[in-house]
């Protein structure tokens, strides 16, 4: 029998949704990806549940990245979160009545807020979790 690859998806909310509905509708018959929706604070034991279930290498988006590296919890391949990602979550949240705000977490690519701010004609505010706030690390710049 030939060898089976198995992938964790750290995924969360709609992420999960999302990569469902995709694979959904991809196969492949040496490769299984599990679709796991986890936060920082559920990711150690989404990890360790997809390695009980044989996962060797792991797919997460920017927050759950940050936290799988700071747990050093192994490889990872982190989805690049770019402007217009941003931005499209950004308009999204004006369209519905809500104050878009971005929350920066350690390694996150720094968005160019007054850029979006000009584009979009509204504040939009950066936040910084307390926890955050309260190390002495600094956010890295990608």
């Amino acid at each position: 029998m030939a060898y089976r690859y198995r992938i964790g998806f750290l995924g969360y909310g709609q992420l999960t949704q999302l990569a469902q509905e995709v694979l959904s509708e991809l196969s492949w018959p040496d490769t299984e990806i599990q679709v796991m929706n986890c936060t920082a604070d559920t990711l150690q034991a989404c990890v360790e549940q997809g390695r009980r279930n044989g996962c060797e290498v792991f797919v997460g988006g920017a927050a759950n990245a940050a936290e799988f590296v700071r747990q050093g919890q192994g490889h990872l391949v982190e989805i690049p979160v770019g402007d217009l990602d941003y931005l499209t979550a950004l308009h999204s949240a004006l369209e519905r009545g809500r104050r878009p705000a971005i929350v920066l977490y350690y390694r996150v690519h720094l968005p160019d807020m007054a850029a979006y701010e000009r584009l979009l004609g509204d504040p939009v505010t950066l936040w910084i979790p307390r926890s955050w706030r309260t190390r002495s690390l600094k956010p890295t710049v990608i």
